[in-house]
């Protein structure tokens, strides 16, 4: 778990495995947390017999486990399954359960590259850098990318440099941004590439070279971060 959970209800005396995340569970919160954290990816299997019984027998949570059990019988839509789980705690507001529900609505069809890549997508727009280069480099290491479009692939790289471009180094960047651009022929990506390339070779990027005249040299970095802005703004959705 990235922060600490607070618990207000019983302990399980035997953890839950909790299979999307491979992480052992020991309360409601804990489970909520999970779900809400992952809500990109979540499915069907993520809800089994197993998990009511643990809630059951565990938590004595009974009236929750009888009746997600009904839900996972009668085939529900997932969202109905996270929202009475979320609901069943108060460790999130009712605005954040019913924003959560109405993100999965949103989302539809997608497919599990595309909801795994919002999440990223989510981090990177709110200047979660590490977090948004975790969840692409998981995405990528994962079998899924197997079956991956290539401007999907294109897209998923893109977003990785940008987030490299603040916690990783310029030339891992520019090698990224240059994958991108040999998948599907972005300018974007292209562009982006020689940029972070320059500033590799310790060389200002075209975007800082036009705004540098006349400006002192420990105000570059300014203008870097001012580029730095100008990509992540830009990133690549969809």
């Amino acid at each position: 778990m990235s922060k600490v959970i607070l618990c207000s209800g019983p302990l399980a005396a035997k953890p839950y495995l909790f299979g999307l995340t491979n992480r052992h569970l020991y309360s409601l919160e804990e489970l909520c947390y999970s779900l809400y954290e992952n809500v990109y990816v979540v499915s069907d299997q993520d809800f089994d017999e197993s998990l009511c019984m643990w809630l059951d027998e565990q938590l004595d949570e009974k009236k929750l486990a009888k009746r997600l059990y009904s839900l996972i019988r009668e085939e529900a839509p997932v969202e109905d399954k996270i929202a009475l789980v979320l609901a069943a705690s108060d460790y999130y507001t009712e605005n954040e359960v019913k924003n959560t529900i109405y993100l999965m609505k949103q989302m539809g069809e997608c497919s599990p590259v595309e909801k795994w890549k919002m999440k990223g997508d989510s981090y990177l727009e709110h200047g979660s850098y590490a977090q948004a280069a975790e969840e692409y480099e998981q995405l990528l290491r994962s079998e899924q990318p197997g079956t991956m479009r290539k401007s999907d692939y294109a897209k998923v790289m893109h977003n990785l440099a940008i987030a490299h471009l603040y916690v990783g180094s310029f030339e891992q960047a520019a090698e990224e941004f240059e994958k991108a651009a040999q998948a599907d022929g972005n300018s974007a990506s292209k562009i982006a590439a020689a940029e972070a390339g320059k500033l590799a070779r310790g060389e200002l990027p075209e975007y800082a070279r036009a705004k540098a005249a006349g400006i002192r040299e420990k105000d570059y970095d300014v203008l870097i971060e001012e580029w730095k802005e100008e990509i992540r703004k830009a990133f690549l959705r969809g």
